[in-house]
This record gives structure tokens, sequence and C-alpha cells, in this order.
């Protein structure tokens, strides 16, 4: 991703081309209220050269087993500790340069991520499902097999 967001940090914004004739710049009839008030104020509104954007949260790769399945539950009641999280832009607020395309990347990113967790942590779950189904006739072919082999011991030994 910090690949992708050094790309938008080299683009020339709007304001560097030289205007031609038919570009000329366009007032607005209506100001808004933030804008009017800042004026009669004489507030600056300049724009912050960056901007830092939260993180996306807790690996979503570290999965809790034991509270997706009663067979991977411990016996202590303690919660296990994480572990050490890597620090990368998942985990730590980045700061980026405070333009429209920057915002519009890290909003995309926000937004897929999302995605990408929500479409993983159900995949985690159906695979989970599935298997503690096959676990479970496991368990009852085990405990079939163990029936019938002491039932056999006790006839003929």
């Amino acid at each position: 991703m910090r690949s992708l967001i050094s790309v938008f940090d080299k683009l020339l914004p709007k304001s560097v081309f030289i205007q031609l004739p038919g570009d000329e710049i366009i007032e607005k009839k209506h100001g808004n209220i933030k804008m009017l008030t800042a004026a009669k104020e004489s507030a600056d509104l300049s724009k912050r050269t960056t901007r830092k954007w939260p993180g996306l949260g807790a690996n979503v790769f570290e999965i809790d087993f034991g509270s997706l399945s009663d067979a991977y539950k411990t016996d202590s009641e303690e919660p296990a500790e994480p572990a050490a999280m890597a620090e990368n832009e998942l985990t730590v607020e980045i700061e980026v340069m405070n333009t429209d395309h920057h915002k519009a990347i890290i909003k995309a990113r926000n937004k897929y991520y999302q995605d990408f967790k929500v479409r993983f942590e159900a995949s985690i779950k159906e695979i989970m499902v599935r298997y503690d189904e096959l676990r479970k006739e496991e368990h009852r072919f085990t405990n079939y097999w163990n029936q019938n082999l002491l039932e056999i011991t006790k006839k003929h030994i």
C-alpha cells in the first residue's frame, strides 16, 4: 500500500498547470458557513500538508479458535495473550499528504480491508463448521470402534 501512496505523492496537482483560455476560475455564488465565518474572523483555513489516518485494527489472521469451536477451548480461564504485532500500516497510524487523491486512496483501502476481513472471517467460520462435523463423526466412529473392540475382547479372550 505504501508504494501506491508514493505514486500519488509524485502526481502533479491541478493548481500547478498553467491556465489556458477558457479555464477561468468560476466563483461560487454562495460560500459555505465555515468559509464565511472564517473570513469574517480572519481565521487561517489553509490545509495542513499532511494528514494522519488511523490503522485498520487488529490483525485479521490471528484467529481465536477457542471462540469458534469447543474442541479448541483450553482449560484455563484466562485468555491467551496476543502475539506481538508487527508495526505496519494495519496496526499504526499512517501519515500521508493531505490531498483529495490520498483521501480517496485511504478510504478505498479501509473499505476493501473491511470487505476482505468480513469475507475472511466468514470463510473461517464456514471451514470450522465443516471440520467440526467431520471431527464429531470421527469421535463417534472411534467410540463405536472402541466399544466393538471391548466387546470382542470380552467374548473371545
